[in-house]
């Protein structure tokens, strides 16, 4: 299933775009001419390849996790499978790490 990464992009605030932009610098070769283009390329295979090539073993592992519980799943449900002991800090860099690079993001929150 393909994801459209614009609005996503969109949301993020200057500093948050400039820290995605030196974790993923492939994506500014060459320079995009806008947004679109950017979230594009930012979500091409080749991208997200490279961008999941740069993960450690603990990213891979709570990706894994998130990937097979699909869209939808919250911290609690994902806490239960892990067990109290495992979500902790280490869950919280690998889940603020996927997010900085634009791999995986929240879900929009209803008004």
């Amino acid at each position: 299933m393909a994801f459209d990464i614009g609005p996503r992009l969109r949301q993020l605030s200057p500093d948050e775009l400039a820290a995605l932009l030196r974790e993923r610098p492939d994506a500014l070769k060459p320079r995009p001419r806008s947004l679109t283009e950017l979230a594009e390329r930012l979500g091409s295979n080749a991208s997200v390849s490279v961008a999941l090539h740069q993960l450690d073993a603990g990213c891979h592992g709570l990706l894994g996790l998130l990937c097979a519980l699909g869209d939808g799943c919250g911290r609690e449900e994902i806490e239960g499978l892990l067990g109290s002991t495992a979500a902790g800090e280490e869950f919280d860099r690998c889940l603020r790490v996927l997010q900085e690079r634009l791999i995986v993001w929240p879900a929009p929150q209803d008004d």
